[in-house]
């Protein structure tokens, strides 16, 4: 990895089994950068991550998982394509996980969840995983 500008994040092989030179170049270029390849935009500093994280108006989770691959499955109108992106969400890959939904069904959902994930059931999750992985292995 000698010319990091060059690199494609998303199918380098050997940025995949060693990324941080990459991470870094990408830091190296402010806390945002529009990376030429596909256009994608690295957020890669810490309050600008927060700020967008927070703002649900502005950014979505519906491609969280695909990211630029595939494209919508719609042609983007307008400034706000929030009606755009819940009239086809149907179509976004892995649209049925909770990471890809934004509110207010992601906070429905994560209201619900959130009773499941107390830290007592965590610790309760922990014991059984321990002897799961006790049992595989005896």
């Amino acid at each position: 990895m000698t010319d990091l500008a060059s690199i494609d994040y998303f199918s380098d092989q050997a940025v995949a089994q060693d990324p941080y030179a990459y991470l870094d170049y990408l830091r190296s270029q402010g806390p945002v950068f529009r990376e030429p390849r596909h256009g994608v935009v690295a957020v890669t500093g810490h309050a600008e991550v927060l700020a967008a994280f927070k703002d649900t108006d502005a950014f979505s989770a519906c491609i969280s998982i695909g990211g630029p691959f595939p494209p919508l499955p719609f042609e983007p109108e307008g400034d706000d394509i929030t009606a755009q992106i819940e009239a086809h969400r149907h179509q976004l890959p892995i649209n049925e996980h909770m990471v890809t939904w934004d509110p207010p069904a992601h906070e429905r959902a994560r209201s619900l969840l959130s009773k499941l994930l107390t830290p007592r059931r965590l610790k309760e999750n922990e014991d059984y995983m321990w002897q799961l992985v006790d049992h595989q292995l005896d």
